[in-house]
């Protein structure tokens, strides 16, 4: 029986949504050959006190203070092994869909680390490994204190994770924004904001391509996060460098006595956070 394959590509694998370059992180990309060393970043930890003085007299000195963020190239990398025959009798571009999803798996990788890297080595930190501030702290490398539900989420619990940044001088420049599990969100889709009211903790939009609002915020859901883990972040301080650009390598000899081809994806990654304090999460499930 002959078996005829459309020309259209092969259908997609299901992966994770992604979250941090939709919510607006800072994306440096391309370093160059002459930056594959580590980037170091200046950062200012203290700055000048001004004071009200007499007509006469001196005036109290204070110094800058200042720490530097570091990152540093670590690779990921994906492969695959396809056989000569399956290159030779695709209609559909076998090799533009194994690139295509071979790059997909590593932008899902980054977005992952990101959000829950260990930070053991080679991997990077993610946000949620960060240690959190004390409540009424605000360590610059640390996250804000976390919010703690304790039971259904209100809108009262919700405005404590913008209150909190507020709190450490964190300024809005428009990259504000929630992240959740989708369980989550769908806990905050049916709550109400006050009893007998239909507005709900949870707004669907179509407006930006993200999931909806939260306090007027873009919010997003996405199975990379935990199950009931809640992020309110400036998105823009999570830093996601990368060196060169994604580097496809063709391999048609290792594997020639077995008539295959070993496609390889390989990029060089960093994350770090500009202010880690710009962040803030959930102690316990928005999901109650």
């Amino acid at each position: 029986m002959q078996t005829t394959v459309e020309p259209e590509a092969p259908i997609n694998f299901l992966r994770a949504k992604t979250i941090c370059g939709k919510l607006g992180c800072t994306l440096v990309d391309g370093l160059v050959s002459g930056q594959l060393g580590n980037l170091k970043l200046p950062r200012a930890t203290g700055g000048a006190v001004a004071s009200w003085q007499p007509e006469v007299g001196g005036a109290p000195d204070s110094d800058q203070n200042f720490d530097a963020i570091t990152l540093a190239a670590k690779r990921i990398t994906g492969s695959t092994v396809l056989s000569r025959q399956l290159i030779l009798q695709s209609s559909p571009d076998i090799e533009e869909f194994v690139k295509n999803d071979l790059t997909t798996a590593i932008g899902v990788a980054i977005d992952n680390a990101a959000i829950t890297g260990t930070g053991v080595a080679p991997q990077p930190t993610g946000i949620l490994k960060v240690p959190a501030n004390a409540s009424g702290s605000y360590a610059y490398a640390s996250r804000s204190a976390n919010v703690t539900f304790g039971g259904p989420a209100s809108w009262a619990s919700v405005l404590a994770f913008e209150k909190t940044l507020e709190q450490g001088l964190i300024q809005n420049d428009g990259s504000f924004g929630y992240a959740s599990d989708v369980t989550t969100r769908d806990k905050w889709q049916q709550a109400p904001k006050v009893a007998g009211y239909p507005s709900f903790l949870w707004e669907n939009t179509n407006d930006d391509g993200t999931c909806g609002r939260v306090n007027g915020r873009r919010a997003i859901s996405s199975s990379q996060l935990p199950a009931g883990q809640v992020i309110f972040r400036k998105w823009s301080e999570m830093l996601i460098c990368t060196w060169v650009g994604v580097e496809l390598m063709i391999d048609p000899c290792s594997l020639a006595t077995q008539a295959e081809v070993r496609v390889r994806a390989s990029l060089l990654a960093d994350i770090n956070f500009r202010y880690a304090l710009a962040f803030c999460a959930s102690s316990d499930s928005g999901a109650q």
